[in-house]
């Protein structure tokens, strides 16, 4: 468990006791967790906060010793809630040896690394709200007394914490066999005036698996295509998904965006969604309104979608229809390139994703030649080199927004990213045992690149929507600026 050792002398620690009898709220702590080979990932987890006069008891801010409690003290006007740091959480053993775990405040304020000796949350009695400081990031570190955030067993930069306990995303069973369907709909981003809302044809690719008289269906939302929804067979024999049910949630410039799937009536009330299921075509239809939604209890949707099939897709061989290039710009110091690539053939027909990759070709000097991701600059991607990457696949530097749109980083110094001319994608489908190309489509410097380049280098904010549309400003949805993702309510 732990990475690196550290010298420890003989110690003798209290762990915080709460007093028995002890009545406690549920809370849900949203985080970025990251161990000490800087691995993270989100977390949202279930702590335990309770109050005994002045005296505040909080459980499961530890990922060490997950039991552990922290001792704090509200203030006379029940407005703060002080925690003093370091506190003592216990020992974790390793090797044999015990290592003892220390809760240690950190905050980066103005790039200062302080250590405070509090941490002061703000509290709202009559709702029991609680609130973080707003003046620097939030970091939990745990290791020895003394370290810092690069020599700790872990830390949290903790998002926010919510009353009531964790919802628990949909979770597929072990084992599960799944298929490929296509997800079909028209579909409609809401806008602040309603006549500029666009309905617009939508697809995307989904694994759909059946377990007894329970379906689950893995990739509706587009922003994090790895959620599920589960779905019960009823007496009719239709496929119901509970009005609103819980898919999971994202993490966008350290604020946390939960995710619902649920129909929607005339009234805009949240019901459950009936899908009709087709054996002999292997299909899901349903005359509803879909929503993706942001609300846990009214209807505030992402997007909106109507005539929804949900059709297994047949493998066929066929050639790719020709890929978009959307984009070229910078985040931070980082190229990268946007582009459109439809799992679609050119005589229409349906593309297995899995069966469906993409080469990025670049051209400099008057040369043009495949691009090769090495396993040396994209180790956290790839353990060998590669040329062709599957449209499947979404890591470090590439990521993909659904209805086959793409994000590629590329692990290059600026100079040489500005010594290419012509940046192109083309698409590679390997169905029915044969191999078919598209043509390479090229996003030429004169076409974009040297005008985006200089945008970003002016200071200009280069801001794309999910199709790589270029916009002037943020819209209400899901933005890509200067490279980020971010959100927009």
């Amino acid at each position: 468990m732990l990475v690196a050792l550290f010298s420890v002398t003989a110690f003798a620690q209290k762990t915080v006791i709460p007093p028995l009898g002890l009545i406690t709220e549920d809370y849900t702590m949203t985080a970025y967790y990251f161990d000490s080979m800087s691995e993270g990932d989100d977390v949202s987890r279930t702590i335990k906060l309770g109050i005994s006069g002045s005296d505040v008891y909080i459980q499961g801010l530890s990922f060490f010793v997950e039991d552990a409690w922290v001792k704090g003290t509200l203030n006379a006007s029940k407005t703060q809630i002080s925690i003093e740091s370091p506190q003592y959480y216990g020992a974790i053993n390793s090797g044999g040896t015990d290592y003892p775990v220390y809760f240690i405040y950190c905050s980066y304020s103005q790039s200062s690394q302080l250590y405070p000796t509090e941490f002061v949350l703000g509290y709202n009695a009559a709702t029991g709200a609680i609130s973080l400081p707003t003046a620097s990031y939030t970091l939990f570190l745990e290791g020895t007394k003394g370290v810092n955030a690069f020599s700790c067993y872990g830390y949290s930069m903790i998002v926010g914490f919510e009353k009531g306990g964790a919802e628990e995303p949909v979770a597929a069973p072990e084992g599960l066999v799944t298929e490929t369907y296509e997800f079909k709909a028209t579909a409609v981003e809401p806008e602040e005036n309603p006549a500029d809302e666009v309905a617009e044809p939508y697809s995307l690719q989904v694994e759909v698996g059946f377990d007894g008289d329970d379906a689950y269906i893995q990739g509706l939302c587009g922003y994090e295509p790895e959620l599920w929804v589960k779905a019960s067979k009823n007496k009719s024999g239709n496929y119901v998904i509970p009005a609103n049910q819980y898919m999971g949630y994202t993490l966008s410039a350290s604020t946390k965006y939960p995710f619902y799937y649920t129909a929607v009536d005339a009234n805009d009330n949240l019901v459950d969604i009936e899908l009709d299921f087709n054996a002999q075509k292997s299909q899901f239809t349903t005359s509803q309104k879909l929503a993706l939604n942001f609300s846990k209890t009214k209807l505030d949707p992402y997007i909106t979608f109507t005539d929804v099939t949900i059709t297994k897709v047949q493998e066929v061989a066929a050639t790719p229809v020709n890929p978009t290039m959307e984009d070229v710009g910078y985040y931070k110091d980082y190229p990268y390139i946007d582009f459109a690539l439809p799992a679609v053939g050119t005589n229409g027909e349906t593309l297995l994703g899995s069966k469906l990759f993409y080469t990025i070709w670049i051209e400099k000097n008057g040369q043009q030649k495949p691009y090769t991701f090495t396993a040396t600059a994209y180790s956290t991607d790839f353990d060998k080199d590669v040329t062709e990457v599957p449209v499947t696949y979404s890591g470090y530097d590439f990521n993909s927004f659904g209805n086959g749109e793409y994000r590629v980083y590329f692990e290059e110094e600026n100079a040489e990213f500005d010594s290419w001319t012509r940046v192109g994608v083309q698409s590679i489908y390997y169905g029915g045992n044969e191999t078919h190309k598209s043509e390479i489509v090229w996003l030429a410097a004169e076409t974009g690149i040297s005008d985006i380049k200089a945008d970003v280098k002016n200071g200009k904010a280069v801001i794309v929507n999910l199709a790589g549309q270029r916009l002037n400003a943020p819209q209400k949805g899901l933005n890509i600026i200067n490279g980020r993702k971010v959100m927009m309510k």
